[in-house]
């Protein structure tokens, strides 16, 4: 029963956002004063993550119960009213959560909340809409971690590759259960080339190289995956997606190590190894 549970609030990708929320914090560089926000950050964070695992399956009951029979609402294992039940609980309490840390905060968990639900409720299955949608929450997740200091128009462009990233995510989530096109994978390969020439980009500002560490790790998952994951069925997708997502790991990583040190940058990516294992047992698409 703790599976299934586990797989609802779909625990490997907490990681992908606690790191986002590392990343934005570590990035901004908070003075030491405010490093006790990071806890209520990542709680916060953490749990919208959540919320919206849980509210995803509770609207795509129908859809899953054809599809996907096996997971915990069309298999009975968790009840459907009990999902949304949770997921609403837990935008509650990441709302609540936010209040200790400031206006920015709570003003940047309400929109997120208020996408979650969009996003659930209303264009999930219109791409030109939802995707964008999608790229939008993950961004705002990292501006969390900006809340620490005072968000600012500096820290702006920092998401950039994480935007290409959900995007790349994004395109092959709306055929998981089903075969690729030629063009659903080329799409996909232009997000994640976007991805890495963005961060690039944005590495190419700083004088440090520690961050070629990382900066490795992200890309050798991302060809791994790529050549790895090639064929063109649902399951060989679902395992792309999950490397796919896994990399945002390595990608908030190498941006912390340009800009905060490689200290610091080895925290977040050591993020990777629990999220990888579990992810083994409990899927994260």
């Amino acid at each position: 029963m703790l599976k299934a549970y586990l797989q609802l609030l779909r625990i490997p990708g907490i990681f992908t956002a606690v790191s986002n929320v590392l990343m934005g914090f570590l990035v901004s560089q908070a003075p030491p004063q405010n490093q006790i926000l990071l806890i209520p950050l990542v709680i916060s964070s953490g749990l919208l993550y959540s919320s919206g695992m849980a509210l995803n399956d509770y609207f795509d009951y129908g859809v899953d119960k054809m599809q996907r029979p096996t997971r915990p609402l069309p298999s009975g294992k968790i009840q459907r009213q009990f999902a949304l039940i949770l997921g609403l609980a837990f935008m509650f309490c990441a709302n609540l959560v936010a209040l200790f840390v400031g206006t920015q905060t709570i003003l940047l968990t309400v929109i997120i909340s208020s996408l979650i639900l969009l996003y659930n409720v209303k264009i999930k299955n219109i791409a030109l809409i939802g995707i964008p949608v999608l790229c939008l929450i993950r961004v705002l997740n990292v501006y969390l971690g900006f809340t620490a200091t005072g968000f600012t128009l500096n820290f702006a462009i920092i998401p950039i590759p994480l935007v290409f990233l959900v995007a790349s995510i994004g395109i092959l989530g709306r055929v998981e259960t089903e075969s690729a096109t030629s063009k659903t994978l080329i799409l996909n390969l232009i997000m994640i080339v976007l991805s890495v020439a963005s961060l690039l980009i944005i590495l190419s500002q700083n004088d440090e190289y520690y961050y070629l560490i990382f900066l490795s790790m992200f890309i050798a998952l991302l060809t791994y995956s790529s050549v790895k994951f090639s064929q063109k069925n649902n399951i060989q997708i679902q395992n792309k997606i999950t490397h796919h997502l896994l990399s945002i790991i390595f990608l908030d990583a190498t941006l912390v190590a340009a800009f905060s040190g490689v200290l610091y940058a080895s925290i977040v990516a050591s993020l990777f190894v629990p999220a990888y294992l579990l992810s083994k047992k409990i899927y994260i698409t």
